[in-house]
């Protein structure tokens, strides 16, 4: 099992969406997440919470059954660890904005944090553009609500 601080060192690689394989999921983390939710996936469950080990860092993530990941990122490849898609950089300011304005668990009382942002169409009716594409086609939006849950539900379903 791969620990934390690799994950998030491969989530943050300059042009790379990556997916990280846990269990059945494949799971992004910070900065892969960010452009996930900005490019082909706005309504992904965002989860966030403070980890010991990198003395009390919030870490965000948000991921989805691995079967599905050829209608979530069709260009994207398999690796030993998950999958990764090609991408163009972040917006460094936007991804900070983002970052800080997501709540923690203990922000709100419990619970892990999930966000629930409808700001763009679903990827199926993205019409085929590439990551990339998407990416450079789409201004990044404002952060939306977030409302925190149990922890207990399972993974959102793509309709």
């Amino acid at each position: 099992m791969m620990e934390i601080k690799e994950r998030l060192a491969l989530s943050a690689r300059p042009g790379k969406l990556t997916l990280i394989r846990e269990g059945m999921f494949l799971k992004c983390y910070q900065q892969s997440l960010f452009l996930l939710m900005h490019s082909v996936y706005p309504d992904i469950k965002v989860t966030g919470r403070r980890i010991k080990k990198l003395g009390g860092q919030a870490v965000f993530s948000g991921g989805f059954p691995e079967a599905v990941l050829a209608k979530v990122l069709p260009e994207a490849q398999f690796t030993d660890w998950g999958a990764e898609a090609d991408t163009d950089n972040i917006d460094e300011v936007a991804y900070q904005s983002w970052l800080t304005a997501l709540p923690l668990a203990e922000d709100k009382g419990g619970g892990d944090v999930t966000s629930d942002r409808q700001s763009a169409p679903p990827c199926t009716e993205r019409g085929g553009m590439s990551l990339s594409g998407q990416l450079a086609a789409r201004a990044v939006p404002v952060v939306g609500g977030c409302r925190v849950h149990s922890g207990s539900e399972g993974p959102e379903k793509k309709q």
